[in-house]
């Protein structure tokens, strides 16, 4: 079966006047895709139109991401903006969906449809706002939460990148593949290393990269990180240019760098 060179991220500019209805209809099909009953697929949808017409009439350069969770468990709505911020939060969240003001309505319907809803705003900087969605509503313990964005490079239709979250109740494994160079191989490539690893990922991490790189001897080859979360401490292994870092309330507290090949 050929692998999927597409990238997990649809990324919608709210620069033209179908950014509504695209992000509604890419919002809908990755609900659908995860799983997730139509009334929810519906509501994501509702969401993401909700979003993009509040970015396109309140802000500037806003753009949704749209993807997967890492996890599997249903799809993530990210809307960002350079606008003027939210009006203040406690009456953005108020119900129902005329609370007014910029990015206002809508949002205290949002607490009740979205399994987890995330809010970050600076008045005249920006506004992030992050809605999941998920068979369950039971919010993921704290500390647990994962992200992932993968898009192509401007110009490119494929995407060389590729990244997943592998975890069961023992530990968590995260892998990021950059497919060398650019364009289809690339893909190929990475794509070859992420189901290598969602075959193998509970294998001990210097065993698992050589069986990456046993995947890969038949395509361009790619650099590959891996990262293997316990509950008292991490595990990392990496070839090539991928920097990994550990970030704190206090910045950047470690840097994780591979070794050349």
């Amino acid at each position: 079966m050929t692998q999927p060179l597409t990238s997990p991220t649809t990324l919608v500019p709210s620069d033209h006047h179908r950014a509504v209805q695209l992000a509604a209809a890419t919002s809908r099909a990755h609900a659908l895709q995860a799983g997730l009953p139509g009334s929810v697929a519906d509501q994501a949808a509702a969401l993401a139109s909700e979003l993009a017409g509040h970015l396109a009439q309140h802000a500037k350069d806003g753009a949704h991401y749209i993807q997967p969770l890492p996890t599997g468990s249903g799809p993530e709505i990210l809307a960002a903006d350079h606008g003027p911020g939210t009006a203040p939060l406690q009456r953005c969240l108020a119900d129902g969906p005329a609370t007014p003001g910029p990015l206002g309505a809508g949002l205290g319907t949002a607490c009740g449809i979205a399994a987890e809803l995330m809010v970050r705003t600076q008045a005249h900087v920006a506004t992030l706002i992050c809605a999941r969605f998920a068979l369950s509503r039971q919010p993921r313990p704290a500390g647990q939460d994962a992200g992932l964005i993968c898009l192509p490079a401007d110009g490119e239709t494929n995407c060389g990148d590729a990244g997943a979250i592998a975890e069961d109740h023992r530990m968590r494994t995260a892998i990021v593949i950059d497919g060398l160079g650019h364009g289809p191989s690339a893909a190929e490539a990475a794509q070859a290393a992420l189901h290598a690893f969602h075959r193998q990922a509970n294998r001990p991490l210097p065993d698992l990269l050589q069986a990456l790189h046993q995947e890969l001897r038949h395509t361009r080859g790619a650099a590959v990180a891996l990262l293997r979360l316990h509950h008292d401490h991490a595990d990392y292994c990496s070839v090539g240019n991928i920097r990994a870092l550990a970030l704190s309330p206090r910045g950047v507290d470690h840097h994780l760098t591979g070794q050349p090949g």
